[in-house]
């Protein structure tokens, strides 16, 4: 822990939390991190295939564990995953903004969860449903084969509910 500790006091060094990783040091980094102001630089990676085997959906749990366990804000943790890896990468997606691939996921709290939003879930430990995959413009997905289906169902602007 006390490296871990000295890189984050010492350097600006992004740290990476991967699904496969240990979970107390997983607490310890986004604990420090949280105290430090430095969420900013904390990237969640899925290192499968690992000693492990393949970890379905690595990402979303590395942002479920982050919040309901750890305490992380689920609108954080959620950056973590997107804006701050796409920063680190230098790549022009995870964040929405002007100039910027606008691919989406959409999210819903899943059926049977205590939740009533995606990120209630989150915050709650539940794997959001992915209800809404848009790529270049073009739904391209309208229901996940790998969560649980959300509570809702959404609808493009102007569709009526009749």
């Amino acid at each position: 822990t006390a490296e871990a500790e000295r890189i984050i006091r010492e350097s600006d060094a992004a740290v990476e939390i991967v699904q496969c990783g240990n979970y107390r040091m997983t607490n310890f980094i986004l604990e420090t991190a949280g105290k430090l102001g430095q969420w900013g630089r904390v990237i969640f990676g899925n290192d499968a295939p690992s000693g492990t085997g393949m970890i379905p959906l690595g990402i979303l749990r590395n942002v479920c564990y982050a919040s309901s366990v750890c305490g992380v804000p689920p609108a954080v943790a959620v950056a973590m995953a997107a804006g701050n890896t796409a920063r680190v990468f230098g790549l022009n997606t995870g964040v929405i903004a002007p100039g910027r691939e606008a691919d989406l996921v959409c999210l819903d709290a899943p059926i049977g969860s205590v939740a009533d939003t995606a990120l209630g879930a989150i915050e709650a430990g539940d794997i959001p449903g992915v209800t809404y995959v848009i790529i270049n413009g073009r739904v391209a997905v309208v229901k996940s084969r790998n969560t649980p289906p959300g509570n809702r169902t959404p609808r493009p602007a102007g569709q009526n509910d009749a």
